[in-house]
């Protein structure tokens, strides 16, 4: 699993047919890799970087290990798994009930919220010639620029 400490990572699930769903936004506060723990869990299907950056690395067999000696560590990744399914049912019922408007509010607030450094922010209008910027929910993992390990997380490793 990866505990991101600069990194910002969406959380998407993919139907069948192929069309992604942001469920979730982890940052310094969280860890990806909940099904790691889970067993039979799947609470996402991709992983994407919003925000490249550091995190720390624990292989599988450490973190069942520690999962089941280590009473405190347990606490703590179920203390998120907790939050975490929050967060996704906060979501779609924000993206059911709520304006765009509202939905980017919500989005912009967890986002800031969840990362370890500040994220520009845009204070005026583009003019009708600007393109507008993408919609981070489109955000795909292809092979242009892809990331090393496929999570867009590079750098710091706990081993």
């Amino acid at each position: 699993i990866y505990f991101p400490t600069t990194a910002l990572i969406c959380l998407l699930y993919e139907s069948d047919a192929g069309v992604s769903v942001e469920v979730g936004i982890t940052g310094r506060q969280g860890l990806i890799g909940v099904s790691t723990f889970m067993t039979g869990a799947t609470m996402a299907t991709r992983a994407v970087a919003y925000r490249e950056g550091g995190a720390y690395r624990m292989k599988a067999s450490s973190v069942k290990s520690q999962f089941a000696e280590c009473g405190d560590f347990q606490d703590i990744c179920m203390c998120f798994t907790q939050t975490l399914i929050a967060q996704v049912s906060q979501t779609a019922i924000c993206n059911r009930l709520h304006s765009v408007e509202q939905q980017l509010s919500r989005w912009l607030l967890s986002t800031l919220d969840r990362a370890a450094l500040p994220l520009p922010v845009v204070r005026s209008r583009p003019s009708s010639e600007q393109r507008p910027a993408p919609n981070p929910r489109t955000v795909s993992s292809g092979t242009r620029g892809a990331p090393r390990n496929g999570l867009g997380i590079s750098g710091e490793s706990a081993g």
